[in-house]
């Protein structure tokens, strides 16, 4: 893990603890700073329990409070982009996207993961985002990694049929 604070970005309450709640706890026993950054939810109902729970699970974790952005449920694809942007560089006051914590090669001498985002240590575990960049190429990469990780899930999916293709064959 590179060294620094970590920004969690979810869209709802729990779901930092569901997708990331290893590697918060990773971070957090490391001595890092975690920030957590809850996109949508009004506080009310349903939403004010998950809030309360995953503040509690932020506790736990070791990690900074949540902080919650109150963006609408049911239509977060109508916040204007620039509005959830400074959300998230105002949770943790750093970059929008970590980069080079998994840098991705050809020999695994001196890379994480292969081309395709495969870890070259650890079967069946893979890495579809920008940490297996080494370095940021332009000011806002947010297309060029979702084409990474549709790119590399193909690949992945591909593999994965061949393999079951093999393996009936047996």
């Amino acid at each position: 893990m590179p060294n620094g604070p970590v920004l969690i970005v979810a869209p709802h309450a729990l779901d930092e603890v569901l997708g990331c709640g290893g590697t918060i706890a990773l971070a957090t026993a490391a001595g890092r700073k975690v920030h957590i950054l809850v996109l949508c939810g009004d506080g009310a109902g349903h939403d004010g329990k998950r809030r309360a729970a995953a503040s509690g699970a932020a506790e736990l974790l070791g990690s900074e409070p949540p902080r919650f952005a109150g963006f609408p449920e049911n239509a977060s694809d109508a916040v204007p982009l620039g509005k959830v942007v400074r959300t998230e560089e105002n949770a943790a006051g750093s970059a929008l996207h970590e980069f080079g914590g998994l840098r991705m090669g050809r020999e695994p001498s001196s890379s994480v993961t292969d081309p395709d985002g495969r870890f070259w240590r650890i079967d069946n575990l893979s890495c579809a985002d920008a940490a297996i960049w080494p370095h940021q190429g332009s000011a806002n990469s947010y297309l060029t990694i979702t084409a990474v990780a549709l790119r590399n899930a193909s690949r992945l999916a591909a593999a994965l049929e061949t393999e079951g293709r093999a393996m009936a064959a047996q």
